[in-house]
Formats: structure tokens, sequence, C-alpha cells
């Protein structure tokens, strides 16, 4: 549940740049779905990559300092 509170908290501060991210992600999954599914082979890890890369900058976390995630999100 902790989880949840600490991801609801981070999104709702950045609630339509997630929104459009997601968009945009799902158009390119999209495109790739067109190319006669053989796109989705090169898409899918784009969008998985661009989603961990995206959450490493919303986050901060992974930086030089290591310092317990909890205490990091929720706080």
């Amino acid at each position: 549940w902790d989880a949840m509170e600490a991801s609801r908290k981070i999104i709702s501060a950045n609630w339509f740049s997630a929104f459009g991210f997601l968009l945009l992600l799902t158009l390119i999954n999209l495109a790739g779905l067109l190319v006669f599914c053989v796109g989705m082979i090169f898409t899918i890890p784009l969008t998985m990559m661009a989603t961990y890369c995206a959450w490493k900058d919303i986050t901060g976390y992974g930086s030089d300092e290591e310092e317990d995630i909890v205490h990091h999100l929720v706080d």
C-alpha cells in the first residue's frame, strides 16, 4: 500500500506530463503494430527503456548518494 501511495503522490504532481508521455508511447507502439507487427520488436523495448528513464528522472533514484528508496520517495 505504501508503494501505491508513493506512486500516487509522484504522478499527481506530474499528471499531465505523465499522461502525455504514456499517450506518446502508445502511439509509437501502435505505429510498430501497423508495420506487420515486426515494428513491435523495436517499439516495445524502446517503450520499456523510456519508461525506466522517465521513472529514474522523476524520482531521482540511482544518483550518486545511496539512500533508502522509501525515505527518498515518501518524504
